[in-house]
């Protein structure tokens, strides 16, 4: 079983930029050297949101060669802004600069609204669809060989005819490692037939929808045909994300550092959560809220953290994620602040989390095959949103 890291801290001004630049360098590497197998970053364009996030391939490009071992992940890349030709370009790059060590979670991006208000011309109700196509023309465009016929496309506001190859040539083949977020099944359909590992999510890990997911993806991965080396890679990089886990000597100890911690982070959501309302004002277009609870609502926090002492938290991890048998479980040492008071209880749970609960997994079995934990029947191609047999 691996664990990873996101890096998402929130500048709270301009006046912090530089310092988390130098922040997340430092916990890259720290996270590299303590044996995290990937470090993550996410795509944003707006509401303030990290300050690598505008271009996480170029902040991934810096971090590549002063990694020792851990590959670089995106969660995710937002497939439907940028031009098809340039998004094959920089990931073509990229997987040649890190040779492969490099995981691109992609998809059509949660900030529809925002983006368009800022610039970005992709429709917002046509990103989901804009990102199938995109993700189908990728292949065809890293296929393309000189003599090859040319490759048209339009797809909402990119157009244009690929006459050359893309360079430059992939590292990986034929494509590069991609992921994908499987919240609808759609998705988890598509990545079990491209053989992509994904990443599934829930509050809770014993969650109803969280097992329909997983279920459905194993079921269509273990028929999809795959080689074994296909579906053993995609077993061992299905990720669940757990934002926070909180460890101290006891639980109620860890709560209360886990509620100073959500009620900075609220008041950097009611920013945030401001900008996206404006954003979608000026574009016209409401978006989803994504169940924005009050962080420090008690409820919120039993439902999406992890808190306890090293035992009970490592109890829960096994619970939850290793019977399962997922592969890689991802979580944030900064997530949304970076207020002095935050960091040191960052500091504080990172490495109590190194020390005490990354060894208690080190020989945890992650199954190659799909079926071999069993998990609920369910009609694998059912309607989205369909509940088990």
């Amino acid at each position: 079983m691996r664990f990873s890291i996101y890096n998402t801290p929130w500048a709270a001004n301009a006046t912090d930029d530089r310092r988390l630049i130098g922040l997340l360098r430092e916990h890259s590497l720290r996270a590299d050297a303590d044996g995290f197998a990937a470090i993550f970053h996410p795509e944003h364009h707006t509401s303030g949101k990290g300050v690598i996030s505008a271009d996480s391939l170029m902040w991934a490009s810096y971090l590549a060669p002063q990694l020792r071992q851990a590959y670089l992940g995106f969660s995710i890349s937002q497939i439907p802004l940028h031009p098809p030709v340039a998004t094959a370009e920089r990931f073509a790059l990229l997987d040649q600069l890190t040779r492969g060590r490099v995981l691109f979670g992609v998809g059509s991006g949660v900030e529809a609204a925002g983006s368009l208000a800022m610039g970005f011309e992709a429709e917002p109700r046509t990103r989901s669809a804009m990102a199938q196509q995109i993700l189908d023309l990728l292949d065809v465009l890293w296929a393309k060989q000189p003599d090859d016929p040319p490759v048209s496309w339009e797809i909402g506001p990119h157009k244009g005819t690929l006459l050359e190859r893309i360079v430059p040539s992939l590292y990986s083949s034929p494509r590069p490692t991609m992921m994908a977020v499987g919240q609808a099944d759609t998705s988890i359909l598509r990545a079990a037939a491209k053989g992509w590992p994904i990443f599934v999510y829930a509050g809770d890990g014993h969650d109803a929808n969280f097992v329909r997911r997983l279920a459905l993806y194993r079921r269509e991965l273990a028929a999809a045909g795959h080689p074994p080396e296909v579906r053993e890679h995609c077993m061992q990089w299905t990720t669940a994300t757990r934002t926070l886990v909180a460890i101290a000597d006891t639980v109620e100890e860890a709560r209360d550092q886990l509620m100073t911690i959500l009620s900075y982070h609220e008041r950097v959501l009611d920013r945030a959560f401001a900008v996206i309302a404006k954003a979608e004002e000026l574009s016209g277009f409401k978006g989803p809220t994504y169940g924005y609870n009050k962080r420090s609502d008690p409820i919120f926090a039993d439902n999406w953290f992890l808190y306890g002492t090293a035992d009970s938290v490592a109890e829960q991890i096994q619970a939850m994620y290793g019977d399962w048998g997922i592969g890689n479980l991802l979580i944030s040492t900064n997530w949304g602040v970076s207020e002095p008071e935050c960091m040191t209880i960052y500091d504080g749970w990172y490495r109590r989390f190194v020390d005490e609960i990354m060894p208690r997994f080190a020989d945890q079995h992650v199954p190659s095959d799909p079926l071999a934990i069993e998990l609920p029947e369910f009609d694998a191609r059912a309607a989205a949103g369909g509940a088990p047999r």
